[in-house]
């Protein structure tokens, strides 16, 4: 079965969401915990992300994170949008944002 990776900023109703949506589809999901290297990089984020560059520098994952192959890259919460492109692009598969992503 196809895995997609689920990146978590660890609120429950952002996890249970992206459960839910990768459930919906059919496939497995693998959580990965997400977070900003601090709040400054979480800043640079949002002008990164306007000019269309996605570093994964910017932020810290398990190490399981960058291992495996995916089906997708999925996320929910402002914690985690950044680091899901990034992540997906690097991986070179597709990427979906639960809730509205307002800052990005």
């Amino acid at each position: 079965m196809k895995r997609v990776l689920i990146l978590t900023d660890g609120k429950a109703g952002h996890e249970n969401q992206s459960k839910a949506f990768v459930r919906g589809l059919g496939y497995e999901a693998e959580l990965c915990p997400v977070r900003f290297k601090s709040r400054f990089h979480k800043a640079v984020s949002y002008i990164f992300d306007f000019f269309g560059v996605l570093s994964p520098s910017l932020f810290e994952t398990e190490a399981a994170a960058s291992h495996g192959d995916y089906a997708a890259v999925v996320g929910a919460g402002s914690g985690t949008f950044y680091a899901v492109k990034a992540l997906a692009r690097a991986k070179g598969c597709p990427s979906a944002a639960i809730l509205y992503p307002r800052g990005y």
